[in-house]
């Protein structure tokens, strides 16, 4: 007793040097005075025996320490949230109300803001309310002398057109873009755009055009396929200045609608993927082979800028082959819809569906067969009345050159869809995706188109294969009109072989029609 006393009094002096009794354990002051000397002594001592062999005290101590430190915690994660919270309320009203990023004043804002919530679907899309604000607010910038070249100002306009599109009216659609395309067209010919706003309103200027050949009647298409025409030349113009490379890719002459100098299963043997180790090695090869210097550190980039209207000018190239398609000018739909693959395959921007697009293609070396089967026909008929040697002669050279052409294009119809459906990863491969009706609809329309191609080739077997197909996985996915159109052709293909069948029942017999003599 009197040692341990003795003790404790050697180190009073010591535990009030070093300070061992002050509150190191930040208990209430109130409890931590309830403390004895000893427990003070043992709770602010830097050793701390495992719980196993903690007393009491200790065990009490070690309990108020946590939840002491518990409620503080708690108490200072309050106030810093609260302070997040007012400085981000604080933030968003003073950007609410300043609106740094809206380029319009007030005045416009206000309107069109009005605009887009009388389109929302909360104010049941009232397009009629939502047009006239737009026109308010257009009126507001010209109040305001608004550049009317600036894409704001052109921005209100397209709004306006949009409306009227909204509400099927469809006239005063056409004449809102009528005026709007020969105002841009206008200045951009004439150079009269800054150059900032160039690549802008070369993009606006072509939506509009392709809007208004969508919209064309029968007594204007003409007129406005060929404006479109005129801004796709346009848009060329820019990408010669400031891409070169672009426009070089491929072509034996230099214009860019134009890629003659590679081969087109080259293109559709790339994939867009950049992930795919694989496929960035291929189209690097790819872009060494066709591109110079200054191409391939272009498409080397990952964030390679591309020209600002590339998307809207490949829509705008599809549309004008579709309809460039029929006619006798069916090279150059050809052209413009290869250009486009190459442009898609390697920028991987894909404003059309690709397999939509390839299958387009397809469809041009179609019709370009079916066309240079018509000149065959009707050569025929002309070297059956032919009586004269020479001319005779002449006859039969063009006529084995169209039947030529007719099988070459039919060829390259044919291969093509077969490279899609490759691609695509065969019947059962696209048929693992039941939920993509986009590539359920596309793989029944190649499987059709392959089925018409081995028609002209007279394999009806392989035909009928295809045709059988085809409709199975169009009736799966409920495409009534492509099922509609299988039946049409397997119809067609029926009538052509019976024809055939009689015709080669009438030689044998030898029989002559009579519509053969005069």
């Amino acid at each position: 007793m009197f040692k341990g006393v003795l003790r404790l009094g050697l180190l009073g002096p010591i535990i009030a040097r070093n300070g061992i009794g002050i509150n190191r354990l930040n208990l209430s002051p109130s409890l931590f005075r309830q403390c004895t000397f000893h427990q003070q002594l043992r709770l602010n001592s830097e050793f701390r025996p495992s719980k196993k062999f903690q007393n009491s005290d200790q065990k009490n101590a070690e309990l108020y320490k946590e939840l002491y430190k518990k409620k503080e915690r708690r108490k200072r994660n309050w106030i810093i949230f609260k302070r997040v919270f007012l400085g981000i309320s604080t933030f968003a009203m003073v950007m609410i109300i300043w609106q740094p990023w809206n380029p319009y004043s007030k005045q416009v804002s206000r309107n069109l803001r009005k605009g887009l919530w009388s389109e929302s679907e909360k104010e049941g899309k009232n397009y009629m309310m939502a047009l006239k604000y737009y026109q308010k607010a257009l009126d507001k910038s010209n109040e305001e002398h608004m550049d009317q070249l600036d894409p704001k100002y052109t921005g209100i306009v397209l709004k306006i057109a949009e409306m009227y599109d909204n509400m099927e009216m469809r006239s005063e659609e056409r004449e809102v873009y009528k005026k709007l395309s020969e105002f841009l067209y206008g200045k951009l010919t004439n150079g009269e755009v800054e150059e900032k706003w160039k690549d802008i309103l070369l993009n606006r200027d072509l939506v509009v055009r392709t809007r208004l050949l969508e919209l064309a009647e029968k007594d204007t298409i003409v007129d406005d396929k060929y404006e479109l025409l005129d801004s796709m030349a346009l848009c060329e113009e820019r990408i010669k200045d400031k891409w070169p490379f672009l426009a070089q890719m491929g072509a034996k002459n230099g214009n860019i609608g134009s890629i003659d100098g590679m081969d087109i299963m080259e293109v559709l043997d790339l994939n867009s993927s950049r992930w795919s180790i694989n496929a960035y090695m291929k189209r690097r090869r790819f872009v060494k082979k066709y591109c110079n210097e200054e191409g391939v550190k272009f498409f080397d980039n990952f964030s390679a800028k591309w020209p600002y209207f590339m998307q809207d000018l490949i829509r705008a190239r599809d549309l004008f082959a579709m309809m460039e398609m029929t006619r006798e000018g069916s090279n150059l739909a050809i052209e413009l819809l290869k250009s486009n693959l190459l442009w898609m395959q390697l920028s991987d921007y894909h404003p059309i569906y690709l397999g939509t697009a390839i299958l387009n293609l397809g469809s041009a070396y179609y019709m370009k067969s079916e066309r240079h089967e018509l000149c065959a026909s009707q050569l025929k008929k002309l070297l059956r009345k032919e009586e004269n040697e020479d001319k005779r002669l002449d006859l039969e050279m063009h006529y084995k050159q169209e039947e030529k052409e007719q099988m070459k294009a039919l060829e390259m119809s044919g291969s093509i869809y077969g490279k899609l459906l490759d691609k695509m990863g065969g019947i059962e491969g696209v048929k693992a995706h039941k939920k993509d009706r986009q590539l359920q609809a596309c793989l029944s329309m190649t499987l059709y188109s392959l089925g018409v191609v081995e028609v002209h080739r007279m394999n009806y077997f392989e035909s009928r294969r295809y045709f059988l197909q085809a409709k199975e996985v169009a009736a799966d996915n409920e495409l009534t009109q492509i099922v509609d159109k299988v039946d049409a052709e397997t119809e067609n293909m029926n009538a052509r072989i019976k024809k055939q069948e009689i015709d080669e029942r009438m030689s044998k017999n030898n029989y002559i029609p009579a519509t053969t003599y005069r």
